[in-house]
């Protein structure tokens, strides 16, 4: 959900609101350790947190960028911010969140128009899992994992949302899936959020 919420929606947000013409560590693109270490259910690492969390830390605190507090596998999620990097998250806050029912296509599709990802929990099976390019999930496969993605565009000749996964460039479509409209809120939380600013 940090890389969901972090990595893939605010730093979106933050290049469309800036009117940037790159992705820079710097700048506008955020860190989900800062995140996640401050909102993970569990102090084991693969405990995930939920999306509200993620959300309600960035209203509330802020986040910082990924140059500031890079994400790594390496320390254990245990690393919490500084005071210096709690200054600095406060310049990253946002206004609050939205949420809107995971079967409302054109709200969903408004947003994505106007430049707003969707951040929606799923439930994955075996079909997600082994996404290849071109593929569209539209069948319930073996499997019920709790997971968090980025829809981020759509196109109605597919029937289907662009989702972005965080499982690298060599997973899916280039790192992304495509959830057929009608089979989406079968695998999706009752709700989906964007952020507000």
């Amino acid at each position: 959900i940090a890389f969901t919420t972090v990595y893939g929606t605010r730093s979106c947000e933050q290049y469309y609101r800036t009117n940037a013409t790159s992705y820079s560590n710097a700048t506008n693109i955020f860190s989900p350790e800062y995140v996640y270490n401050q909102t993970k259910i569990a102090s084991d690492c693969g405990s995930g947190t939920a999306i509200t969390l993620a959300l309600d830390l960035m209203k509330n605190k802020g986040v910082v960028p990924w140059s500031s507090m890079p994400y790594s596998d390496a320390n254990g999620c245990s690393l919490m911010p500084t005071t210096s990097q709690n200054a600095l998250a406060a310049s990253y806050k946002i206004g609050g969140y939205s949420r809107m029912l995971n079967n409302d296509q054109i709200a969903i599709k408004t947003m994505l128009a106007q430049k707003h990802p969707v951040i929606a929990s799923i439930l994955i099976d075996n079909y997600f899992t082994n996404a290849t390019p071109g593929f569209i999930w539209n069948t319930a496969g073996t499997g019920n994992i709790g997971h968090g993605v980025v829809i981020c565009g759509y196109d109605d000749s597919r029937n289907a949302y662009k989702a972005m996964n965080s499982w690298g460039t060599a997973w899916g479509d280039g790192g992304y899936i495509w959830i057929d409209y009608n089979f989406f809120p079968s695998r999706a939380g009752s709700y989906v959020y964007v952020m507000n600013y």
